[in-house]
Order: structure tokens, then sequence, then C-alpha cells
């Protein structure tokens, strides 16, 4: 699985900001995901923003005071001579194809340059500009709590991923974690029917959980909780990670996500299966025979890319060979 975090996405597009013609003077975003990586591209060379809408309707985003005196700025779209339009990622075409058709009918195809930070490969013809291919299955951290096809095959914790964690003064097993229970506050929830919620709350808090799930319009096909009679049993047997990674291990979803990076690992460990830690954004991978298989993946992964990259350096070198003959 490639898994690509936002401090991933911004080490990404500063190591292809070369790459960038030097005539491009405006940057435009795809909404919405294409919006984050567009925006970190205009900070990082000090260029305009805005989004397609923008661009065609010559609206151009206002900069701060701190960027306003550095280096000479358009004022409209009239004054452009290269937009570089952005998205997130390509994986079959279909969104860059539709902005290519908008872009195309206000006429500014000309002045127009089409780019992804993450390309699928075989793809990246469909883009003048692919930074990095990312062959799937891909999930990026910006959109994988509404990623229809991940989340309904994902292992979900809830404490510390969907909603805040207990404080020790809270977790008195007692009226303190009750009141947690009905008012935690939200983190990150998932707009995709999650296929398995997985936590270590006890199986008698049930429904006050199923209560502040459905209060926040979490759907999901399954809730799993811990059969313990009490916390200080379930202190005493400290299972945690064993206990998540066999259900996980003895389902057929594809991913967990874990609040807790020691947890996470030992749910690799135990499951055989990928794990996802929102702590650290790191992604474990399983051991054994899942683990090699992994290493394999990520190697032919890596001689793709350099193929590619050698390929485009081919492409470059032919054309200033071109223009010199001429």
């Amino acid at each position: 699985m490639n898994y690509r975090n936002i401090v991933n996405l911004n080490d990404d597009i500063k190591n292809n900001l070369y790459r960038i013609p030097k005539d491009i003077d405006l940057i435009v975003g795809i909404p919405r995901s294409g919006m984050l990586a567009a925006n970190i591209i205009a900070l990082h060379l000090n260029l305009p923003f805005t989004d397609v809408d923008g661009y065609i309707n010559n609206r151009i985003m206002l900069s701060g005071l701190s960027r306003k005196a550095i280096g000479k700025k358009i004022t409209s779209i009239d004054e452009c001579r290269k937009a570089l339009i952005v998205d997130d990622s390509i994986l079959r075409g279909g969104e860059m194809k539709r902005v290519r058709g908008v872009i195309e009918a206000a006429g500014l195809t000309k002045k127009s340059l089409f780019s992804a930070i993450y390309c699928q490969p075989a793809r990246e013809n469909d883009v003048d500009l692919a930074f990095e291919l990312c062959p799937t299955p891909r999930v990026f951290e910006w959109n994988l709590m509404h990623h229809d096809s991940i989340i309904p095959q994902a292992c979900v914790d809830i404490d510390g991923v969907l909603c805040e964690d207990p404080t020790d003064e809270q977790n008195d097993d007692g009226p303190r974690y009750r009141e947690f229970l009905r008012s935690a506050q939200p983190l990150l929830i998932p707009t995709a029917k999650v296929g398995m919620l997985v936590t270590s709350r006890l199986e008698k808090y049930r429904p006050l959980t199923e209560e502040w799930l459905a209060s926040h319009g979490v759907q999901y096909s399954e809730l799993v909780m811990m059969q313990y009679s009490s916390m200080s049993e379930r202190r005493q047997a400290n299972a945690y990670a064993s206990y998540k990674g066999n259900v996980y291990k003895d389902s057929d979803m594809i991913l967990f996500i874990e609040s807790s990076d020691d947890i996470s690992a030992d749910i690799a460990k135990e499951s055989g299966k990928y794990v996802l830690c929102t702590e650290s954004q790191n992604v474990y991978a399983p051991t054994g025979i899942g683990y090699a298989k992994h290493l394999a993946t990520l190697q032919a992964h890596k001689a793709e890319a350099l193929g590619y990259r050698i390929v485009r350096k081919i492409k470059r070198i032919a054309a200033r060979l071109t223009v010199e003959k001429i």
C-alpha cells in the first residue's frame, strides 16, 4: 500500500520544483484536494494562487503583507504568461479531462500547463507535468477518512482517531467516564461507511458509544468491543494489541487505523496486515511473508519510478539537442 501524508506531499513538491518552467507566474488548484498541493507550490515559489473558477473569471487570491512586496506579481489573468494547473493526483484521468474542457472553453488552454503531484503509472501522458509516480493501492492523509473504497474495508479505532482520548481523571470506569463517552470531542469523522470499529472500550459501554457515533453521523457495519467486566481487569490483561490484532486478522479488512504508535506496530505483527497510525502518520507493514511481499512491491515501484526518470531525462537531453541544431 502506498501511503502519502502531508509531510510527504510537501517533500515531493519541493524535490520537483526545479521542473516547473520559469515562465509560470500563476498557480491554479483543482478543488478540493488539488488546492492543498497548489497552495504549497505557490508558497514555495512565492507566486499568486487561485482555483479553476478564479482562473476563468479573472479572480486571483490576495497575498498577505509579508509576501506582497517580494518580486513582481500579476494582478489579473490577462497579465499571466503561463499558469500551472495542479491536482494532487491522477488515477483514471476523468477529472483532469473535465478541467481541460472547462479551461479550453474559456480560451485559456495555450497559457495553461497541467500537472499532478501523484500519477498512476501509464497516466503520465494525461498531464504535462507528473511530479511522482504513485501506483495503486494508494491512500492520502488528506482524504483518508473519506475514501469510499478504503474505509469500508478498514478496521478503525475510536479513541484517539474518531474522538479525543479520555484523560486519566475521566478514565474512572464510573460517572466521569460515562460523561466523557457522551461529550467526547470529535477528531476525524469518516464520511464513508466504516467496515469495522474496533475499540478497547468495554462492552458494557456499547449503548453510550452507539449514541455518540449516531450523534456524529458515523456509519459502520460492525462495532467490536472488549468483553472485560471492568477497566481494572482490562488493564491487568494488557491485551490491547493482541485483541485488536486478532480481530483484524480474522476479518477480511485490508487496513487498520489506530491512534497509538506502539500498538500499531504490534497490531501489524499480530495480524500480518497493514496498520496506519494517526499519531505518527506511519504505515506499519506486516512481518514475515507479508513483509517480504511488501518489500518486493516497494522495489518494483522504485524500479518503475527510476525507469520513468531515465526516460524523462533522455527526453530533456533530446529536446536540448534539437534546439541547439536549430
